[in-house]
């Protein structure tokens, strides 16, 4: 696939404002970059070009904490689930549209938040049942990843609701990504679905994402720890806003 100078220049610019807000949340990568993309390609070739962007971005983002092993430890059965749902999620990808999932995947985040702040539900039972949880969440978190390349939002509540630290939040949350990322080029290379250039085109794109990430990560340094929760709660509604946008314009 061939792409006119300026689609290589949307995608430059979607791959660093990705870079930038993943460095300073440790999270949103895709979620950032994948739409601004697939405005000017398709969501399928949006995916493909970020595949190795953002293993790249996911594995700066674990290492630059430190001590990932503590969470892998806790959390490594999550990660089968994950592998599970996005082999799915990719595979319907490569058959059918992915934009239905897109409104149920917000209407999903619009109901937590406001379940979170009205007490409607408790979601005590994520701290009392984290296996069982988890394993539903990893399912669901890898199906989004393969059909919408939107992996954070089932994650995040389940991670929060078990009171994890800032950084223990964003180093497992990135395994989780690269999990789905790797399972997710594993299916599309057996279905033949990868475009090796639309791959050879990303490889400089994901250099200038880990320095624009590093950038970021400097910022989010200096997040106190009940800010960044508010954040990421606050992340949550902007990506609802921005999936209903999205199915709605059909994306």
């Amino acid at each position: 696939m061939e792409f006119p100078l300026v689609e290589l220049i949307v995608v430059f610019l979607a791959i660093a404002f990705g870079g930038i807000v993943h460095g300073t949340l440790g999270i949103g990568f895709p979620l950032v970059a994948t739409p601004i993309i697939a405005l000017v390609t398709d969501v399928r070739t949006a995916i493909i070009i970020l595949l190795i962007p953002t293993m790249a971005v996911n594995i700066t983002s674990i290492v630059s904490g430190g001590k990932f092993m503590d969470v892998m430890k806790r959390f490594w059965f999550i990660l089968i689930f994950i592998g599970i749902g996005s082999y799915i999620g990719t595979s319907m990808l490569v058959l059918i549209d992915p934009n239905p999932f897109r409104l149920l995947l917000a209407l999903v985040i619009i109901f937590y938040i406001y379940t979170r702040s009205t007490s409607l539900v408790k979601w005590e039972f994520v701290r009392k049942y984290p296996n069982a949880t988890g394993a539903g969440i990893g399912t669901t978190a890898g199906f989004l990843a393969g059909t919408v390349n939107i992996t954070m939002p089932p994650l995040i509540i389940y991670f929060t609701e078990l009171r994890l630290t800032p950084l223990q939040i964003i180093q497992i949350l990135n395994v989780c990504f690269f999990m789905g990322k790797i399972t997710q080029a594993g299916t599309f290379a057996a279905r033949g679905a990868l475009d090796m250039q639309t791959i050879l085109i990303s490889l400089p794109l994901t250099i200038a994402a880990v320095i624009i990430l590093k950038y970021g990560i400097t910022i989010r340094k200096r997040i106190e720890t009940e800010k960044y929760r508010r954040w990421l709660m606050m992340t949550l509604k902007i990506i609802a806003l921005m999936l209903v946008i999205q199915f709605i314009a059909g994306i």
